[in-house]
């Protein structure tokens, strides 16, 4: 009964994560299946760090139904989008700028994707989930579906091993996935329902927030929030407890080689400080309200917070371990990204009902909006092409993806 409460009460969390960026119906039709072809793919050569050169909408491309998660092909010449409106993913080639292909809509209402850095496959899950559904990349035919518990909470790529975990609240678990094989291989059992993830740069480590939420006459509150540790590619049970995070831990960050962790807490608006090694937690930093997100400079010297009820970015100083500076926005931010040189920060920022949205341009060198690029409506998620020449951003409202330059 205690798993199901934390259930209903992690599911009702998620929805509030992306309530800016939603209006979703079902649809419920065959997946087609195809035997795989595990084509490998060429990444694309890394640009020299740079960032948005000239600050415009280049193009304004419609794809499936209330776009959302975003993904870049290894190669850069394959954008993914997730589309929990429609249940579907679409394909958009960056060189011609048009859909290569939307997949067959699924009965769940997938909203983030992933792409193989290895092969030419795709992964994607559902808001409250059950499946890890898998993809070809080049023709958009669903190759597999794997069971993972109820409710997923998060997924992600293990880094430099051919691998994915995926935590799910019922039961409390990750899943961890074989990409090779395209299976589950085994488990790892949490006491408390595992939630967002954070990978250590040599694989060889992962943490996931969790959450203890009590009964109040004013409705459930989060009671703490225990940090967990565990080996991604080892089944079994983990009682590595890191500590304890701000209420509402989200996604967390492993910097300084791995041996820092930091991790923001939506409600306490903060973000945890840990000391890896030491299993402790050193320092809370006070940043602005509702922090979903936090991204960390190239060159590990800097930390921005995603600041969603405070219409703010905040930015720690990592070697100080303190906050280095404030950007006030006009707007509440949805999503952010740092150039590759680190001069700038990128915000997409929803306006009013029947207004179209902005992409907030922050210089690094002074905290100040440099500028405000026109969008699609409600901009939800973004991300850059690994060369670094153009960002993409989902237009949650408008049912399209922007290219900017």
């Amino acid at each position: 009964m205690a798993v199901r409460r934390w259930f209903i009460l992690l599911t009702a969390a998620l929805w509030l994560t992306i309530a800016a960026c939603d209006d979703l119906n079902p649809a419920d039709d065959p997946v087609s299946r195809t035997d795989p072809t595990a084509q490998t793919i060429t990444p694309a050569p890394k640009m020299s760090p740079g960032h948005l050169s000239l600050r415009v909408e280049r193009q304004q491309i419609e794809v499936c139904r209330r776009p959302y998660g975003l993904a870049v092909s290894a190669d850069d010449e394959t954008a993914f989008v997730a589309c929990p409106g429609s249940n579907q993913l679409a394909a958009i080639d960056t060189s011609l700028l048009e859909v290569r292909w939307v997949s067959e809509p699924t009965n769940e209402r997938l909203f983030r994707v992933i792409a193989d850095p290895r092969r030419d496959r795709v992964y994607a899950v559902a808001m409250s989930g059950r499946f890890l559904h898998i993809y070809n990349g080049a023709t958009g035919k669903r190759i597999k579906r794997l069971r993972v518990g109820q409710n997923i909470a998060d997924f992600a790529l293990v880094p430099g091993k051919d691998r994915m975990v995926v935590t799910a609240t019922d039961p409390p678990t990750a899943w961890l996935i074989d990409l090779q094989k395209m299976e589950v291989d085994g488990q790892v059992e949490f006491p408390t329902p595992p939630g967002s993830l954070a990978m250590r740069a040599d694989g060889l480590l992962a943490a996931a927030s969790s959450g203890v939420w009590r009964e109040t006459a004013s409705g459930p509150k989060p009671v703490y929030e225990p940090i967990y540790l565990f080996d991604p590619s080892v089944p079994g049970k983990t009682e590595d407890r890191l500590g304890f995070g701000g209420t509402q831990a989200r996604g967390g960050v492993f910097v300084r080689g791995g041996t820092t962790l930091l991790v923001p807490g939506r409600q306490s608006a903060t973000v945890s400080v840990f000391e890896v090694d030491e299993r402790r937690l050193v320092r809370s930093i006070q940043v602005g309200a509702g922090p979903e997100k936090i991204v960390v400079s190239t060159d590990q010297r800097w930390a921005y917070t995603l600041d969603t009820h405070g219409a703010s970015v905040t930015r720690l100083d990592l070697n100080r371990r303190e906050a280095a500076g404030h950007v006030a926005l006009p707007g509440e931010p949805q999503d952010l990204a740092v150039a590759p040189d680190g001069a700038e920060l990128y915000l997409t920022l929803p306006a009013r009902s029947g207004r179209a949205g902005k992409l907030a341009v922050v210089d690094n060198s002074d905290l100040m909006v440099a500028d405000l690029i026109p969008v699609g409506h409600d901009p939800c998620c973004l991300t850059f092409l690994h060369n670094g020449r153009r960002l993409l951003v989902s237009n949650h409202q408008s049912n399209s993806v922007s290219v900017i330059e």
